[in-house]
């Protein structure tokens, strides 16, 4: 059982498979982003059975954390689903192994969006409209689960499965069961915080200057798509905008190179 001292705890992934650096960012962040609210802090770590932590440890060696050990099996949602039910906090912060704080009371943000919001179920660093199949056409609301802060008991009453393979997850991310439709469907509503701690809903996410919009100059948590995006050329940039945001096909993806197969039948084609 995870050690209950606040009514909130921030949950932080950090897979052994991943390398040091990555944890590295987040720790450095956690330090310099200072966060006043009264919160708990869990490591999660996943896949360290026979591995040696001790270096990762003293990344940490200055801040106060429960650890909390997983297989490397499920995922990132596995993991989640795990320590919510060894958990009593009221509410759970999760943090992908990727994720990096960009502003000072980042969980402040968070909070009181939760908490102030009309109707809130659920909020995010990040959102998109991305399509998910036919049962989850454009716009397919969906909070991206990089950095999301919900109550434990709605979460635990959410429709779960399994996460043995990615579209598992990717399910309950975006698909027509997913966090967001399921929040929905109760009656509540996802919102987007960004790093001024300005709550956007649904139909403003896209002007929230938080994902695959402008420079992402209001993100409150950065993670490797975050990055990406950053870093990808104008015509790349333009091909994560409409897969976000747009309800048409957004082409072929500028960075996916060709195949022999491709490259024969335009050949033949002339």
């Amino acid at each position: 059982m995870i050690r209950t001292s606040s009514r909130l705890a921030a949950v932080h992934l950090l897979r052994q498979c991943n390398g040091i650096d990555w944890f590295r960012r987040f720790v450095d962040s956690y330090r310099m982003m200072a966060e006043p609210l009264e919160h708990d802090l869990v490591i999660i770590f996943k896949g360290f059975d026979g591995h040696d932590k001790s270096p990762y440890l003293k990344v940490l060696e200055d801040i106060a954390f429960q650890g909390f050990d997983v297989p490397d099996s499920g995922f990132d949602i596995g993991p989640y689903l795990e320590v919510s039910r060894h958990s009593q906090h009221e509410r759970l912060c999760f943090l992908n192994s990727f994720s990096t704080l960009l502003a000072p009371a980042w969980l402040t943000k968070l909070d009181q969006a939760l908490s102030n919001m009309p109707k809130a179920g659920v909020v995010g660093a990040t959102g998109s409209y991305e399509p998910a199949g036919p049962a989850a056409p454009f716009p397919n609301y969906h909070l991206r689960t990089n950095g999301f802060l919900i109550s434990r008991e709605l979460l635990l009453d959410l429709e779960v499965w399994e996460m043995k393979v990615k579209p598992d997850v990717s399910r309950f991310e975006a698909g027509p069961k997913g966090m967001t439709r399921q929040v929905l469907q109760r009656g509540l509503e996802p919102y987007v915080v960004d790093r001024d701690g300005t709550a956007w809903a649904r139909a403003d996410w896209e002007a929230s200057g938080t994902y695959r919009s402008g420079e992402q100059e209001r993100l409150l948590i950065a993670d490797n798509r975050t990055n990406a995006y950053l870093k990808a050329d104008p015509e790349t940039r333009g091909w994560l905008r409409r897969l976000a945001w747009s309800p048409g096909d957004p082409g072929r993806n500028p960075q996916r190179k060709p195949n022999a197969f491709r490259r024969l039948q335009r050949w033949l084609s002339g």
